[in-house]
C-alpha cells in the first residue's frame, strides 16, 4: 500500500503490452508513409518536382492566411493574438501561410512536408544555394539568415520562387530574394 492505495507491481506482461502497442502504432504509421509514397505520381524526380510546382501554381492569387493551409488545400487562418495577422483579418480568411502552401504543393508529389517553416527546413537533404534546383525549398530567417527561420518558399527555376508571402498579400511568383535574411542552404524534399 502506498498512501492508502494498493499499488500493483509492474509486470513484464504490462511492459510487453505497452511495447507491443507502441510497435503496432509505429507499424501503422510506417504503412501510411509507404502508402502515401506509393501514391506519388509515377515517373522520375523531374515529374514529381513538376507536380509540386504545378500544384503550388494552381493556388496563385489565393489569400495569405496565417496558420492556413494543409495537404488538402487552403484552410481558415488562425489568430496571432492581436498581431499583424489579426490586423489583416487572417483568422477570417481561407488561404495559405508559407508553410501550409509548401505542405499542399509537395503532397501532390508524394513528398511528406509538414509545417512550420522551421521544421520544413529539416525535411529533406540540405543543398548549397549554388546547387539549387526547381522544387527546392528556400528559407528566410532573422540575424543575417542565421536566426529563427520564419519564412519558406519554393524555388521554381529561372531565378523565381512561389510563396505565400505575408498578411495582406496573395500567393505569388516573384524573383528569389537574395537579401541578408536568406538562409544559406535549400532543402530538397524530393531528392
Amino acid at each position: 500500500m502506498s498512501g492508502g492505495k494498493v499499488v500493483a507491481p509492474v509486470t513484464q506482461a504490462a511492459v510487453d503490452a505497452v511495447t507491443g502497442w507502441k510497435n503496432s502504432v509505429d507499424g501503422i504509421y510506417q504503412r501510411q508513409v509507404e502508402a502515401f509514397a506509393a501514391a506519388a505520381p509515377p515517373g522520375d524526380r523531374n515529374a514529381r518536382v513538376q507536380a509540386a510546382i504545378d500544384r503550388a501554381k494552381s493556388q496563385l492569387g489565393v489569400p495569405y492566411a496565417w496558420g492556413g493551409g494543409n495537404a488538402n488545400g487552403p484552410t481558415r487562418g488562425i489568430t496571432d493574438h492581436g498581431g499583424p495577422a489579426d490586423a489583416h483579418g487572417d483568422f477570417k480568411k481561407i488561404g495559405f501561410d508559407c508553410s501550409g502552401l509548401m505542405e499542399y504543393a509537395f503532397a501532390g508529389s508524394g513528398a511528406n512536408v509538414h509545417r512550420p517553416a522551421a521544421a520544413e527546413a529539416g525535411q529533406g537533404p540540405h543543398v548549397p544555394l549554388d546547387q539549387i534546383q526547381p522544387g527546392d525549398m528556400v528559407f528566410y530567417a532573422g540575424a543575417g539568415g542565421k536566426g529563427h527561420i520564419h519564412h519558406v518558399a519554393m524555388y521554381i527555376g529561372n531565378g523565381q520562387m512561389i510563396e505565400a508571402p505575408q498578411s495582406g498579400l496573395n500567393v505569388r511568383i516573384v524573383p528569389m530574394r537574395r537579401d541578408n535574411t536568406l538562409v544559406q542552404y535549400a532543402t530538397r524534399p524530393i531528392p
